[in-house]
């Protein structure tokens, strides 16, 4: 009996190492709802615009050129948070990757990693992020930011 349980325990083990290696090594495939390759590559294209054009008035402290960038129904309240200090912003952002993980005709859910670097100092950090995009019509916005790692350089 306990030879058997060796085997049983071993055998079992095997089995989880093998499964573990096939999940790592599984090529994942983003999920994409029924839209033709074409769609799927202009969308992902407009939303990485649309980020790039947020990253520049970021950059450059224009807020309005900001909230261009924001859906409609957030841009109030997110006005009224970032109006009194857009315009004294110290750092400067840079796009370093940008990976779509969802989509749908109307939304778009990406994973961001960014370079955020202090003006007058040497201090860079890695802002990573999962962002949601939504589609208006033919305009793509950003609906919600939620940051989820910051790594010091």
């Amino acid at each position: 009996m306990r030879q058997f349980g060796k085997v049983f325990v071993i055998s079992l083990a095997s089995l989880l190492v093998i499964g573990l290696i096939w999940f790592t090594q599984k090529d994942r495939q983003v999920v994409v709802a029924d839209l033709a390759p074409a769609t799927v590559q202009a969308d992902r294209q407009a939303a990485k615009r649309v980020l790039q054009a947020n990253i520049t008035a970021t950059n450059q402290g224009d807020l309005a050129a900001y909230l261009a960038t924001i859906a409609p129904s957030k841009r109030a309240t997110t006005e009224q948070e970032l109006a009194p200090t857009f315009k004294q912003q110290r750092t400067q952002l840079k796009l370093r990757r940008f990976t779509v993980q969802k989509q749908t005709a109307d939304r778009l859910v990406a994973k961001v990693d960014q370079l955020q670097t202090t003006k007058g100092q040497a201090k860079q950090q890695v802002l990573e992020s999962n962002l949601e995009f939504t589609r208006h019509g033919e305009q793509w916005y950003i609906k919600q930011s939620i940051l989820f790692n910051v790594v010091t350089n």
